[in-house]
């Protein structure tokens, strides 16, 4: 009889042992999540912060804008985890941004044109706008995107 007390008991202090080394693992799991989280919340602080820095410091209207432009575009994209759809107002400013640093890089080899009716402006959309330039090849000829929301 004192063999199976001392069998049981020894299996329930070795449960014991592990659902402590669980628990353990679980905090553990835990405070890496919270750190990770003030890290991400830190990093877009850091970026704003060095991009605010930077807009100061640049010599010249033409650096001052792109900086200003790319803080717009990381601004939006931030945003864009919380929710996939954006107002197409909100995206015809986030447009602005993107297309502007894009035109700064491409130069003349992209060219496009924006045609959206205000009363379209509360309308809820997608990602278009990065997809459509990310996914095709920019050629030294003349590439001409036409996004046209009008009605008849």
């Amino acid at each position: 009889m004192s063999f199976f007390t001392y069998v049981i008991i020894y299996q329930l202090h070795k449960m014991f042992q592990r659902s402590k080394i669980g628990n353990e693992l679980l905090k553990q799991v835990q405070l890496r999540a919270q750190l990770q989280s003030l890290q991400q919340q830190v990093s877009p602080h850091f970026l704003f912060n060095s991009l605010s820095t930077l807009r100061t410091i640049a010599p010249d209207m033409n650096t001052k804008s792109y900086v200003e432009k790319l803080a717009n575009v990381y601004r939006y994209l931030l945003s864009f985890d919380d929710n996939p759809l954006t107002t197409i107002k909100d995206k015809l400013s986030f447009m602005d941004s993107y297309l502007y640093i894009l035109k700064e890089r491409y130069e003349d080899d992209l060219e496009i044109e924006v045609d959206v009716f205000k009363t379209f402006h509360t309308y809820l959309i997608p990602p278009l706008v990065e997809n459509a330039i990310k996914h095709n090849i920019i050629s030294p000829d003349l590439i001409f995107l036409t996004y046209s929301w009008t009605t008849g």
